[in-house]
């Protein structure tokens, strides 16, 4: 599931974009999509907050805090791809800087065609970055969601009841697996180090053998079981 965000002050450019991107979406791709409009940008600022992640934004920048709100999906999502919606009266040194890195740019006034165009180009370029980003990412399915964790930001795997939980610095997402099939699918960087845990090797700070713990990076704390101390070694 693709979350979209949009903001405009104009209902109508809004109604264009939202029927642009169902279109395109549906044809380029076999993903659903779920879209977020707004008119008011504090709504679309927190919504954009609220968020983990933001794969597509439209902004409008003309509007009251328009440059605020695409600095907003920036600083929360560098992955993220901006559109930006402007005009001629906004000169392009205000919203073509780094703090917003946009990734296209919707010049008024929308129009059918140049709506489609740009979101075409847009969902292409989203589609070959997916496609790289499987090779460099664990899948999470949960409750008809799917999620892509880089192996860099993943700390750890820990078997709890009946589930597995994958654990970023921020989150922890549990799925249906064992430990076991994850041994067998993930990249050698990662370790079993337990009967409950496999970790990470990149996030490791230092090993105290004696104590039989893993030290990772932001204070977190792994068991060591003996069983796995040699291999360690």
């Amino acid at each position: 599931m693709q979350h979209i965000y949009n903001f405009s002050t104009s209902k109508k450019e809004l109604d264009l974009l939202n029927c642009s991107l169902r279109d395109v979406f549906a044809y380029l791709t076999e993903e659903n999509i779920d879209i977020h409009s707004f008119t008011q940008v504090i709504g679309f600022m927190e919504a954009i907050m609220c968020e983990y992640g933001v794969p597509l934004a439209c902004v409008d920048v003309v509007a009251e805090r328009g440059i605020e709100a695409a600095e907003a999906v920036r600083s929360k999502s560098e992955s993220a791809t901006v559109v930006i919606i402007a005009d001629l009266s906004m000169s392009p040194q205000l919203y073509l800087k780094p703090s917003i890195m946009a990734s296209s740019l919707l010049l008024r006034p929308l129009d059918i065609q140049k709506v489609k165009k740009c979101i075409e180009e847009v969902v292409r370029n989203i589609t070959a970055s997916s496609h790289k980003r499987k090779n460099e990412s664990f899948l999470v399915r949960t409750q008809g969601n799917i999620d892509y964790l880089d192996f860099n930001d993943i700390y750890y795997f820990e078997a709890r009841g009946k589930r597995i939980y994958v654990n970023t610095k921020r989150r922890e997402i549990g799925f249906y697996s064992t430990l076991e099939e994850l041994d067998n699918k993930l990249p050698s960087s990662f370790k079993r180090c337990h009967r409950s845990f496999i970790v990470n090797m990149d996030k490791v700070e230092k090993i105290e053998f004696p104590k039989s713990l893993i030290y990772l990076k932001d204070n977190i704390l792994l068991p060591l079981s003996r069983g796995y101390k040699e291999a360690f070694k």
